[in-house]
């Protein structure tokens, strides 16, 4: 397949997205995708692909972009290549959101853990994705997917909604993860 962009910038932007999109696919296989396809980094994802399909018809109708395949015929905006090329870059940024299962619940109690990014000694503040009914019991582990991290921390304050805790030192890259388990919310129960 060749594509003639005619200009350096288009070529780049194409190279790049089509990095990200790999990137993102092997991130995906190693279940990382999760913390890193954050539903922000989904929302956006997902709108700057459907406004690429307007752009992709507007730049070849006025013969700026050319796609043509090994055979000398040309990709177009709504063929069938496009369209599959476009749902295979939709189900990358939402396959994570449909695995996404931040809390389980067993015999009544809630148990919520997430993986903490720390960039350096400051304060943590988190809030957790259901809050509980009182002060969960919580514990921290600084083993994350199978590496261990040099992390030290002390936790300020305890709440149903959340933690703050403050790292003094930790090494460049590392992580924590928080586990909480507790009754969640009376609202939550009566669901």
């Amino acid at each position: 397949m060749e594509v003639n962009f005619g200009h350096a910038l288009p070529r780049l932007a194409a190279r790049t997205f089509a990095l990200i999109l790999v990137a993102g696919a092997i991130l995906d296989t190693v279940s990382n995708a999760i913390n890193l396809l954050t539903p922000p980094a989904t929302y956006i994802g997902t709108a700057l692909t459907l406004l690429a399909l307007p752009l992709f018809w507007l730049l070849r109708r006025d013969k700026l972009l050319v796609i043509k395949q090994g055979d000398g015929s040309e990709i177009v905006p709504f063929g069938r290549r496009s369209l599959a090329l476009l749902s295979a870059i939709l189900l990358v940024l939402w396959i994570p959101r449909a695995f996404d299962a931040p809390h389980q619940s067993t015999n009544g109690l809630l148990t919520q853990r997430e993986v903490l990014e720390i960039q350096g000694p400051k304060e943590y503040e988190v809030f957790y994705p259901r809050p509980f009914s009182s002060v969960p019991n919580l514990n921290f582990s600084k083993m994350v997917d199978g590496n261990y991290f040099y992390v030290d921390y002390d936790v300020i304050q305890q709440r149903p909604d959340g933690f703050k805790i403050s790292v003094t030192s930790s090494e460049t890259g590392s992580a924590i993860e928080w586990v909480a388990v507790g009754l969640p919310e009376i609202n939550d129960r009566q669901k």
